[in-house]
Protein backbone atom coordinates (compact mmCIF):
# COMPACT_ATOMS: atom_id res chain seq x y z
CA UNK A 1 0.00 0.00 0.00
CA UNK A 2 2.89 1.92 0.54
CA UNK A 3 4.61 2.09 -2.84
CA UNK A 4 1.10 2.64 -4.07
CA UNK A 5 0.52 5.76 -2.42
CA UNK A 6 4.12 6.88 -3.35
CA UNK A 7 3.67 5.98 -6.84
CA UNK A 8 -0.09 7.95 -6.90
CA UNK A 9 2.44 11.03 -5.91
CA UNK A 10 4.55 10.63 -8.21
CA UNK A 11 2.38 10.67 -10.80
CA UNK A 12 0.72 13.94 -9.65
CA UNK A 13 4.01 15.52 -9.14
CA UNK A 14 4.76 14.64 -12.81
CA UNK A 15 1.46 16.52 -13.99
CA UNK A 16 2.55 19.56 -11.41
CA UNK A 17 5.71 19.90 -13.43
CA UNK A 18 6.25 23.10 -15.21
CA UNK A 19 2.54 23.68 -13.54
CA UNK A 20 2.57 27.51 -12.43
CA UNK A 21 -0.46 29.76 -11.14
CA UNK A 22 -1.00 33.13 -13.04
CA UNK A 23 -2.66 35.50 -9.91
CA UNK A 24 -3.96 38.68 -11.83
CA UNK A 25 -3.86 41.21 -8.68
CA UNK A 26 -4.84 44.86 -7.64
CA UNK A 27 -2.01 46.84 -6.53
CA UNK A 28 -1.70 49.65 -4.28
CA UNK A 29 -1.00 53.14 -6.37
CA UNK A 30 2.46 53.88 -7.07
CA UNK A 31 3.93 50.31 -5.59
CA UNK A 32 4.24 46.85 -6.17
CA UNK A 33 1.91 46.27 -2.95
CA UNK A 34 -1.28 44.34 -3.44
CA UNK A 35 -4.14 44.83 -1.78
CA UNK A 36 -4.67 42.07 0.58
CA UNK A 37 -2.69 38.90 0.21
CA UNK A 38 -2.17 35.50 -2.36
CA UNK A 39 -2.89 33.09 0.71
CA UNK A 40 -2.75 29.14 0.91
CA UNK A 41 -6.55 28.88 0.42
CA UNK A 42 -6.03 31.62 -2.81
CA UNK A 43 -3.55 29.05 -4.10
CA UNK A 44 -5.76 25.79 -3.51
CA UNK A 45 -8.90 27.24 -5.07
CA UNK A 46 -6.64 28.25 -8.11
CA UNK A 47 -5.02 24.72 -8.56
CA UNK A 48 -8.77 23.42 -7.95
CA UNK A 49 -10.16 25.33 -10.90
CA UNK A 50 -7.22 23.90 -12.87
CA UNK A 51 -7.97 20.45 -12.12
CA UNK A 52 -5.52 19.47 -9.00
CA UNK A 53 -7.05 18.37 -6.09
CA UNK A 54 -4.92 19.21 -3.04
CA UNK A 55 -5.34 20.16 0.54
CA UNK A 56 -4.14 23.14 1.94
CA UNK A 57 -1.93 21.11 4.73
CA UNK A 58 0.21 20.08 1.70
CA UNK A 59 0.89 23.18 0.42
CA UNK A 60 4.12 25.60 1.91
CA UNK A 61 4.81 29.41 0.96
CA UNK A 62 8.35 29.39 2.60
CA UNK A 63 7.77 33.22 2.78
CA UNK A 64 4.42 33.23 4.03
CA UNK A 65 1.08 35.11 2.65
CA UNK A 66 2.47 36.88 -0.74
CA UNK A 67 1.68 40.53 -0.64
CA UNK A 68 3.71 41.94 -3.37
CA UNK A 69 4.12 41.31 -7.25
CA UNK A 70 6.20 39.07 -8.70
CA UNK A 71 7.41 35.25 -8.82
CA UNK A 72 7.16 32.80 -6.09
CA UNK A 73 7.67 29.36 -5.23
CA UNK A 74 5.57 27.18 -3.21
CA UNK A 75 6.27 23.57 -2.11
CA UNK A 76 3.73 21.02 -1.95
CA UNK A 77 3.97 17.20 -0.36
CA UNK A 78 2.58 14.99 -1.95
CA UNK A 79 4.25 12.05 0.30
CA UNK A 80 6.75 12.30 3.07
CA UNK A 81 9.30 11.10 0.09
CA UNK A 82 7.69 13.03 -2.67
CA UNK A 83 7.53 17.09 -3.19
CA UNK A 84 7.49 19.05 -5.75
CA UNK A 85 7.75 22.91 -6.21
CA UNK A 86 4.81 25.24 -8.33
CA UNK A 87 5.73 28.59 -8.96
CA UNK A 88 3.02 31.55 -8.15
CA UNK A 89 3.07 35.01 -10.06
CA UNK A 90 1.51 37.51 -8.80
CA UNK A 91 0.54 40.07 -11.93
CA UNK A 92 -0.71 43.31 -11.51
CA UNK A 93 -4.33 43.07 -13.17
CA UNK A 94 -4.98 45.34 -16.42
CA UNK A 95 -8.15 46.48 -14.76
CA UNK A 96 -6.93 50.27 -13.22
CA UNK A 97 -9.73 51.92 -10.93
CA UNK A 98 -9.58 55.78 -10.91
CA UNK A 99 -9.85 57.14 -7.36
CA UNK A 100 -11.91 60.04 -6.85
Amino acid sequence: KEQDAKDIAMLFKEKLTGYNQLHKVKVKEDSNELFGSITLQNIVDKMKEDGHIIEKKHINLPLGSIKELGTYHANISLHPEVACEIEIIAQKSEHIEEST
